[in-house]
């Protein structure tokens, strides 16, 4: 889904043509787009690799699971 987004992208559709074509918010594609270029994309140049839509998957997540509890956790952790 993202690699497409991507290819659609680098042949020039506009975020409302590729949200059509694959049946996706405008909302979703444009926050795609947003996190590949934060990642390095750029739609005249990038070849879409397999690392750079990891890339965009892990942009995507909010945060690794467990991350919330701040340094206080780490430390009770670390004497665990």
């Amino acid at each position: 889904e993202i690699r497409e987004v991507l290819r659609l992208c680098q042949l020039g559709y506009s975020l409302r043509r590729i949200a059509d074509l694959l049946g996706m918010d405008r909302k979703t594609i444009r926050r795609y787009l947003a996190v590949a270029k934060a990642v390095g994309f750029q739609p005249d140049s990038s070849e879409i690799t397999d690392g750079l839509v990891t890339a965009v998957l892990v942009g995507l997540q909010p945060g690794r699971p467990g991350s919330w509890h701040g340094e206080s956790w780490a430390e009770l952790e670390r004497q665990r």
